[in-house]
């Protein structure tokens, strides 16, 4: 339920900034309580000057804040972090990026990996890494309903799961590059995976 919630405060925000475009004297309606987490960047890849900025952030929101902030922790480790998204509870949230280090060129999305962060701790983790994946394209990573696991596109093909104490990866769809399966969502319950796909 929270996610569907999540997704509506999303829709309704992008929503609001289209009219605002349309219309300059429209006012931006804060929610009264909730917390917003999204990305910003210059280009996904290149931009229009042809360069390849690789800089997008993660911005967090605790409604009734009219600010977001940003997290030092994240932005130490790694960057262009992307689609983050929280479990269930709000405690951690997971995203996409590239951990920092490794000169990035026109093949750059191979190097995303999958990362937690607890707000509790302050502990971020490179769950693709820990999980022994090696280089590959991980991506649109989200909470199981439980919380114990991440489910996410690998290589632009199919949807795998990491369990987040023993750190085991799990294929669970096996299409291969014939159907790119995108975007997971899963149930409350944990028992179904919202996906899309397309062709290869």
């Amino acid at each position: 339920m929270r996610l569907e919630i999540t997704v509506n405060v999303v829709c309704a925000l992008i929503a609001t900034a289209v009219v605002l475009e349309q219309a300059e004297a429209a006012e931006l309606a804060i929610p009264k309580s909730g917390r917003l987490a999204f990305h910003s960047y210059t280009a996904y890849d290149l931009d229009r000057s042809g360069e390849r900025p690789l800089d997008g952030r993660i911005y967090i929101c605790d409604f009734p804040a009219e600010d977001s902030v940003r997290i030092p922790e994240i932005e130490r480790h790694v960057r262009h972090a992307m689609n983050p998204l929280f479990s269930r509870d709000g405690a951690r949230m997971t995203f996409m990026a590239l951990p920092l280090g490794p000169l990035y060129g026109p093949n750059w999305p191979a190097g995303l990996d999958v990362f937690v962060y607890d707000f509790n701790t302050g502990v971020l983790t490179n769950v693709s890494k820990r999980a022994a994946l090696g280089r590959s394209m991980d991506e649109d990573p989200v909470f199981s309903g439980d919380g114990e696991s991440i489910l996410f596109k690998r290589d632009r093909a199919d949807l795998w799961q990491i369990d987040l104490k023993t750190f085991r990866a799990v294929q669970i769809t096996f299409d291969g590059k014939r159907r790119e399966e995108s975007g997971p969502r899963v149930s409350p319950d944990g028992n179904w995976v919202a996906y899309w796909h397309s062709g290869g």
